[in-house]
């Protein structure tokens, strides 16, 4: 499968969605997907299945280094997560990684402007500084990047 370049990182140009595959059969799946050649992973906490992902992550014979993983947080579904630094060190714990590839808000509250949701991140920090603390140097580069 192809990579595409995006900015001065590059990434797989097809991932596999894991949304629906959860337990043992989750990460048998996507266990199956590594084996094939996926080389990109999309979960997310609102889909349940990221301790599925992490399982499959620690069995497959691809070495971490070579699986573009990405994770959400923030969907107005799940409880309210003021803090994401705690909350991304639970997803790379279920997820059995110390990094993630790409940490996406799932989806903005819909009561909320994307501007609105956007803004208050690292770049107005006035806005919610508790919510972006602890994630503020890797979401300041990559909000920031003029590479990207």
């Amino acid at each position: 499968m192809e990579n595409e370049l995006v900015g001065k990182y590059t990434m797989p140009g097809i991932g596999f969605g894991t949304l629906g595959n959860v337990g043992d059969a989750g990460s048998t799946l996507v266990e199956a997907a590594l084996a094939e050649g996926y080389r990109y992973i999309d979960t997310s906490r609102y889909y349940g299945n990221e301790e599925a992902v992490g399982s499959a992550l620690a069995r497959s014979s691809v070495p971490r280094g070579d699986v573009w993983v990405t994770t959400k947080l923030l969907h107005p579904r799940t409880p309210p997560q003021p803090d994401l630094a705690f909350e991304l060190e639970k997803s790379l714990r279920l997820l059995r990684t110390d990094y993630v590839d790409l940490l996406l808000i799932h989806w903005p509250n819909p009561e909320v402007s994307l501007e609105w949701a956007l803004g208050a991140g690292p770049r107005n920090a006035n806005r919610q500084p508790e919510a972006w603390s602890g994630l503020g140097p890797c979401v300041t580069i990559c909000l920031d990047s003029p590479e990207l």
